[in-house]
C-alpha cells in the first residue's frame, strides 16, 4: 500500500450486493476473475462477458469449485466481441432478453467500473453500445505526477510528443496517455450530467497487483 492511501479489503469491505446485476469483461483470467469472485461471493448476479466460450465456462466452473460464499450469488456467460460492433449489439440483445436493469458495468477491472442504473430498452441499448464499444477503457496513474507543466492536446503533433531530451521518455509518454484518460473522463462526466444520464465514469489506478496475468506461467 503506498503510504498516505486508504486500503480496501473486497472481503470485509464490500457491502452486501444481493440482487444487483454487473456486467464484467475481461473476466475469465486476472483481476476480472477476482473481481467476479468476489461480487458473486457478495451476492451479486455476474454476467462473464467474454469472447472465447470455452475458456469462460472453464473459468465458472472453477470460479464454482472454489466456492461462492457466503452470499451465493450467481456467474453467467455473456458472449461478447468488442472487436465486433454487430457482436455488441448481439451481446446487449440477448442480455436483455433476461435482464430488465443493469447495476455495474466493470469493463475490465484493469480499466475501468461504470456505475449505471438504467432499467429501459433504449437506455440498455444506448448504455451497451457506447460503453462496450465506442468508448475506450480510463484507466489512469499515479504517474501523471511526474510529468513536467505546460502539456497540452492540442494537435496532433501535441499527442505525438516523444519528450525527447527527458530523463525517461517512455514513461513520460506512458503518464501523458494517463493524463489525456483522466481529462477525457472528467469532461465525459460532465456531458452525461448535463444529458441527465444516470452513469458514472471513474478514471482508476489498478496500481500494481498480482495476477495470473502477471505472474510467470509456473510461478513457485
Amino acid at each position: 500500500m503506498v503510504w498516505g492511501s486508504q486500503s480496501f479489503d473486497p472481503i470485509s469491505d464490500l457491502s452486501d450486493i444481493t440482487g444487483k446485476v454487473i456486467v464484467v469483461t475481461g473476466s475469465s483470467g486476472g483481476i476480472g476473475y477476482a473481481t467476479i469472485q468476489h461480487l458473486a461471493r457478495h451476492g451479486a448476479k455476474v454476467y462473464m462477458a467474454a469472447r472465447n466460450e470455452d475458456k469462460a465456462k472453464a473459468a465458472i466452473s472453477r470460479l464454482h469449485s472454489e466456492g461462492l460464499g457466503p452470499g451465493n450469488g450467481e456467474v453467467l456467460f455473456l458472449k461478447l466481441d468488442l472487436s465486433d460492433p454487430n457482436d455488441v449489439r448481439t451481446a446487449a440483445d440477448e442480455f436483455m432478453k433476461d435482464e430488465s436493469r443493469l447495476d455495474v458495468l466493470a469493463r475490465d477491472p484493469q480499466s475501468d467500473v461504470r456505475i449505471i442504473n438504467v432499467s429501459s430498452y433504449t437506455d440498455f441499448k444506448w448504455v451497451f453500445l457506447t460503453q462496450f464499444y465506442w468508448w475506450p477503457p480510463q484507466v489512469s496513474s499515479s504517474g501523471i505526477s511526474f510529468l513536467k507543466r505546460g502539456i497540452r492536446f492540442r494537435d496532433l503533433d501535441d499527442f505525438n510528443d516523444e519528450h525527447r531530451g527527458e530523463l525517461a521518455p517512455g514513461l513520460a509518454r506512458y503518464c501523458r496517455s494517463k493524463l489525456a484518460n483522466v481529462l477525457f473522463t472528467t469532461e465525459l462526466q460532465k456531458r452525461l450530467d448535463a444529458a441527465g444520464i444516470p452513469i458514472v465514469v471513474m478514471a482508476v489506478d489498478p496500481g500494481l497487483t498480482v495476477s495470473s496475468t502477471t505472474l510467470p506461467p509456473n510461478p513457485p
